[in-house]
């Protein structure tokens, strides 16, 4: 199965806005600071509408979550972890829609968690935040890497379902 290209039916664009008021209720769920549920229905959307729809949806969740958390690592650090989150999900999005479910899943995990949270650790050192380096790094990787493994696990469980009720790959 190759990746679905962008398509912008009224019917496209009404679920990717519904995944996204979703992406905002998911921000008020807090797992730790500004690690929130955000991001399960952008993988969703991933799977649903492809890696375009699904990034975008991915970027906005954290930005929501950032928004309502106050921007505490500041804000041009949170534009960078959204841009991550869009990148990490875009993936995800390829690999699952070209049959690599695992694969996928597990990349999801690993980019949004250890990668992320690398680059994020660095650049924060550069920008002489107090929370940077190892200390980020390090009090962050579990939390995040579980909080990922939630979303990412739950939006192919809730495609799972969909597709156990008659909703096929090809009716969107």
């Amino acid at each position: 199965m190759k990746t679905r290209s962008v398509v912008n039916t009224p019917k496209h664009i009404a679920l990717a806005g519904l995944l996204i008021a979703l992406s905002y209720l998911g921000a008020f769920l807090k797992l730790q600071g500004t690690i929130a549920l955000d991001a399960l229905p952008a993988f969703l959307g991933a799977i649903l509408l492809g890696p375009f729809y699904g990034g975008a949806v991915g970027a906005l969740g954290h930005f929501f979550t950032a928004l309502l958390s106050g921007f505490p690592l500041s804000f041009p650090l949170h534009v960078l972890i959204s841009l991550l989150m869009m990148g990490t999900v875009q993936v995800f999005g390829v690999l699952y829609q070209n049959g690599h479910r695992v694969l996928a899943t597990a990349a999801g995990i690993f980019l949004n968690g250890p990668v992320s949270l690398l680059i994020l650790s660095v650049v924060s050192s550069f920008m002489g935040l107090p929370f940077h380096g190892k200390w980020m790094f390090f009090s962050l990787l579990a939390p995040l890497s579980a909080a990922s493994a939630v979303n990412i696990l739950g939006a192919v469980l809730l495609w799972n379902l969909l597709l156990k009720r008659n909703l096929k790959e090809g009716s969107l």
